[in-house]
């Protein structure tokens, strides 16, 4: 955990140089006016690991599970968006239920959150290669804790997320591939992306958020 917490300080550290710098060095460009070229909507797929906010989560369940989103987006204008994504994170767990404070055994807990957000991309050009964004919003937090005994706990938090991160054009390594995409399916841009993502969801105490770094593909159309 400690690890990992450390990986997830550095990599927002490192997100957040990475803007500045990249920011500095793109050139100030006129966007592309072409409507036909212009993509209005993204989806997005991502996967990282999930640090829990929970106290004890070490202790009673996997350090560092798997956090799996999706994704989609409506272009405002070129550089502003608006969108929503669903993850799910589930894990297995033994002894204590930190939701409840009580003894639970064989444990199995799954979370869901949903975020609606405001994303800003520092994007100049159609082909430019690196592109940093920042962005933000509402959060619900949707947890499900099941026992081994059959007792199970639902229950939902609201709250907030911030997100950082870079993305990178695939067009530009095979634009052969690119307008294929483009000429086939109708998706116009694909960019690998890293991101770093922290949500807050309190209530009584509790907090169902955590902190992730995601590894995503997305695809504007």
């Amino acid at each position: 955990m400690i690890g990992f917490s450390r990986a997830y300080a550095n990599g927002k550290v490192m997100l957040v140089t990475l803007l500045s710098s990249v920011c500095l060095l793109l050139p100030v460009a006129s966007l592309a006016k072409d409507e036909s070229t212009t993509p209005h909507w993204s989806f997005e797929l991502k996967i990282g690991k999930f640090e829990s906010a929970l106290e004890d989560w070490d202790t009673y369940y996997d350090e560092t599970p798997s956090l799996l989103k999706v994704g989609w987006s409506y272009k405002i204008f070129r550089p502003l968006e608006i969108g929503l994504s669903l993850g799910r994170m589930t894990t297995n767990g033994i002894g204590n239920l930190p939701i409840q404070g009580s003894i639970g055994g064989d444990v199995d807990f799954t979370l869901v959150p949903v975020n609606i957000s405001l994303l800003y991309r520092f994007v100049f050009h159609e082909n430019q290669l690196l592109v940093p964004y920042v962005g933000g919003g509402w959060t619900r937090v949707y947890y499900r804790q099941e026992t081994g005994g059959g007792n199970k706990f639902e229950g939902s938090h609201d709250g907030h997320h911030i997100k950082s991160g870079i993305q990178i054009l695939l067009d530009s390594f095979d634009k052969r591939s690119a307008r294929n995409l483009q000429q086939k399916v109708g998706i116009k841009n694909t960019y690998l992306f890293l991101e770093a993502q922290s949500i807050e969801a309190k209530k009584s105490g509790i907090d169902l958020g955590g902190g992730s770094i995601f590894l995503g593909l997305l695809m504007e159309y």
